[in-house]
């Protein structure tokens, strides 16, 4: 069991503190929905073996919080990489706990297309990929927007991220969404390293770098898995069969319902582009 000293560090607030406790070293990767996460669970599996395990509910809108985390990983000594699409910030280190958080995001808009071909393809499982299954595209992402609930087509990643919840973790809806966003921004901002789907081997060449400073010789065999996106297809040319296929009105009142998103990405985009440069 790999073990460094505490850093301190606090995923989603701006709280820093210092001890010299050693502590457990956990790599936690949030799985975030068609944001290339079974590919890097492979990759996570082949270089930790059976000491990487996925942690989620039964449920698909379950989510699981850093105490829950906590809880399984105590029970389970030997594991050293957890991966979920459950879990959500806040994801603070503890005097027994430092966290590796592994994290990609996506162009929200190419996401909910990946996301809806994905459960068209996977039939009757919950009601979203039923819907999907009987639906043309812009009728699934209607089917979205009239569930007050559903961020699968509204900031997704925004609601993802940010660190205002309930005690169930379920995002507050009612704080403003520059709340929102500001929470997603500080969460990712102290990374540091995360992916871009989009630029998937450079960014999995820079989360490597960060990872192998506490896993040495991290540096996993990657092949792209779960994907809906032939690779030689280019994101624009994807947004331009999106917005024929919707109808001009109704993408661009998915434009609307994802400006959050929209906004977080091309901030990530560009602090990640700067830390290539």
């Amino acid at each position: 069991m790999c073990s460094n000293l505490c850093r301190g560090k606090t995923y989603g607030d701006s709280r820093v503190t210092r001890c010299a406790t050693i502590m457990r070293t956990t790599v936690v990767h949030l799985h975030l929905f068609k944001n290339a996460g079974t590919s890097v669970e492979r990759g996570l599996q082949s270089y930790f073996g059976e000491h990487w395990v996925s942690f989620d509910k039964p449920s698909s809108g379950g989510r699981i919080s850093q105490a829950e985390l906590v809880e399984f990983l105590h029970a389970r000594p030997f594991v050293q990489a957890v991966s979920s699409h459950h879990l959500r910030p806040p994801l603070e280190d503890r005097a027994t706990m430092n966290w590796l958080p592994i994290l990609f995001l996506r162009h929200p808009i190419d996401r909910i297309r990946s996301a809806y071909e994905f459960e068209r393809r996977q039939g009757s499982i919950t009601p979203s990929s039923k819907a999907a299954a009987s639906m043309q595209l812009v009728e699934w992402v209607q089917f979205h927007r009239e569930r007050p609930s559903s961020t699968q087509c509204r900031n997704f990643q925004t609601f993802g991220l940010t660190s205002i919840r309930r005690e169930t973790g379920r995002p507050i809806f009612r704080r403003p969404m520059k709340s929102h966003f500001d929470s997603a921004c500080a969460f990712v901002k102290r990374l540091p390293a995360f992916g871009l789907v989009e630029s998937f081997d450079q960014s999995w060449d820079w989360i490597s770098d960060w990872i192998s400073g506490s896993y040495p010789n991290f540096k996993p065999d990657m092949g792209r898995a779960n994907a809906t996106t032939d690779a030689s297809d280019v994101l624009g040319e994807r947004l331009e069969r999106m917005r024929a296929e919707m109808g001009q009105a109704a993408f661009d009142q998915l434009l609307v319902d994802n400006e959050v998103d929209l906004a977080l990405y091309s901030w990530a985009r560009e602090r990640a582009h700067a830390a290539w440069a």
